[in-house]
């Protein structure tokens, strides 16, 4: 049933369709840079927080987020923050 959904004509596929951004090639290397730059400063990232953070820069977007102590050194922007 979920599955349906998913997939189907009302589904989150079809809602996101075109905007929806791969973790490609180029954000895996993105993402070895990231995760090297942690742990070469002693300060270990997390990899699923890094995924998303190398494709933000591959697609030269911005992350949103109020999670600023794991994004330190990445551009991001925190809405909780915004409009202080």
């Amino acid at each position: 049933m979920l599955e349906d959904w998913f997939g189907g004509r009302e589904g989150i596929l079809t809602l996101f369709s075109g905007r929806i951004l791969a973790f490609d090639g180029r954000a895996a290397l993105v993402w070895a840079r990231l995760m090297a730059e942690g742990t070469s400063t002693d300060r270990p990232r997390s990899a699923i927080d890094m995924i998303i953070a190398a494709v933000a820069e591959v697609n030269e977007c911005v992350v949103v987020t109020a999670n600023e102590r794991d994004f330190a050194g990445i551009p991001f922007v925190n809405p909780v923050r915004a409009g202080a």
